[in-house]
């Protein structure tokens, strides 16, 4: 891997995409997608030449308000090497990104696999919250779409199975994210968690389903490949759980 697209999806949210923008470094080897879901105004800025944002190299906008899963898989296919999802509310810490990029090439020389990213800030996260994902096993998914188009807003788990189940993954905890979460950050409260969190009960009943059924998004659905005999590790990651070196 030599290049990085990083995909934000984003919503009525232009601090902390101000913010979130800001901690990426202007590389000729980073390109930035920035979806805006159901939010034509913060294209607009963002397209704007004088706007006080980071300079983008895409911007792709819904009319309606579609989710963020839908928002990704929109963009996900647009990366040509590797693929780092990332949310509005957090920002890179100095180094993070090279040091995802070198972690990911020692761990996978042959571009398939799934690198872990680091996130402080939060008492727990889920371990390919953020993620770095090769263009190899990019391919495994239909059209590109990194998210079964079911979810509405949380769907990376089934990131982390698929490439646990065929050992593809590993974590970097030197690679990190600052966080700015609600749960632990009041102030960060707005109304795109709000809405969500009105997605949360509905996406982990359907994560539960599939996961009962063996069904993993992006593994072929053959005799051989039904159901997972032993289930991967599917939980969130504790801050205690990481070392930095």
């Amino acid at each position: 891997m030599d290049n990085i697209t990083i995909i934000i999806a984003t919503r009525h949210r232009a601090g902390k995409l101000r913010r979130c923008l800001a901690s990426i470094p202007l590389e000729p080897w980073i390109k930035v997608i920035v979806g805006c879901d159901g939010d034509p105004g913060m294209a607009v800025a963002l397209l704007v030449s004088k706007s006080p944002y980071r300079p983008v190299d895409l911007v792709v906008t819904s009319r309606k308000h579609i989710g963020s899963i839908a928002m990704r898989n929109l963009m996900a296919p647009m990366a040509g090497d590797g693929l780092l999802q990332l949310c509005d509310d957090m920002d890179f810490q100095p180094g993070a990104i090279e040091k995802a990029l070198d972690s990911f090439n020692r761990h996978f020389p042959d571009d398939d696999g799934v690198l872990g990213i680091h996130q402080e800030g939060i008492d727990s996260y889920h371990p390919t919250g953020i993620f770095l994902m090769g263009p190899r096993f990019l391919q495994r998914y239909p059209e590109k779409r990194i998210l079964y188009p079911g979810y509405r807003h949380y769907g990376a788990q089934e990131i982390h199975r698929l490439a646990d189940s065929l050992g593809r993954f590993a974590f970097e905890p030197e690679a990190a994210v600052y966080h700015h979460h609600p749960g632990t950050h009041k102030s960060e409260a707005d109304q795109t968690h709000r809405e969500s969190q009105m997605c949360k009960e509905q996406d982990q009943a359907l994560s539960l389903e599939r996961q009962r059924e063996g069904k993993i998004w992006g593994q072929p659905e053959s005799p051989k490949t039904k159901g997972v005999k032993k289930p991967p590790l599917d939980r969130a990651i504790k801050p205690e759980e990481t070392e930095t070196r």
